[in-house]
């Protein structure tokens, strides 16, 4: 019998997971775009953040798809992981 992804445990937990930190990540822009605008007073400024924001997804899109290409993906997944956990961290 096939099973589907969802199916296997590991993938199902990993899944899972990278949905509550997407939900996280989306929490932290609203965030941070409420408090360039509670410190700014500035719709500009703030859309000038995001925008800021948008470009540098699109920027390292293709240095994200060379590394996922040359590495192993469950590596890569793992480094990015702590690699964002790291100024996270840092926050006091």
């Amino acid at each position: 019998m096939k099973s589907t992804l969802l199916q296997q445990k590991q993938f199902r937990n990993f899944f899972i997971s990278d949905i509550i930190s997407g939900f996280g990540v989306g929490l932290t822009t609203v965030g941070a775009n409420w408090y360039v605008l509670e410190q700014t007073n500035s719709d500009s400024i703030v859309g000038t953040f995001l925008a800021i924001n948008v470009l540098a997804g699109f920027l390292t899109s293709p240095i994200a798809g060379y590394v996922t290409d040359k590495f192993t993906r469950r590596n890569v997944i793992i480094g990015t992981f702590l690699i964002r956990a790291v100024p996270l961290g840092s926050i006091d």
